[in-house]
């Protein structure tokens, strides 16, 4: 007698785990995967965004600054070339990274 029994919880506890362990859509950890995932994809975007225009900001601020150094200092051209070169390569990169999370 406590042999059937015990077969039947073991056979419902083996049907049912895996439904909820692996959380099947209809399922509450299946809602929580799906509503975690959801939010974490938003708040990665927002993020990257938000470095985004940090970045487009900041960039065009720090170029001016190097023009206006380059035009007032004419002996030293070559060396503000490549600093306007160097920041307009790291902007671009970053910018380009955090516009494909977007």
């Amino acid at each position: 007698m406590l042999k059937k029994v015990w077969l039947k919880v073991s056979i419902l506890f083996l049907v049912n785990m895996p439904l909820a362990l692996l959380g099947a859509n209809d399922s509450a950890l299946g809602k929580f995967k799906g509503h975690f995932e959801t939010e974490v994809t938003n708040t990665a975007s927002d993020l990257a965004s938000m470095i985004n225009t940090f970045v487009s900001v900041v960039g065009i601020l720090w170029l001016v600054i190097l023009f206006i150094f380059a035009m007032f200092q004419k002996d030293r051209m070559m060396e503000h070339i490549k600093g306007i070169i160097a920041v307009s390569v790291i902007l671009g990169i970053i910018w380009g990274i955090s516009k494909s999370l977007i």
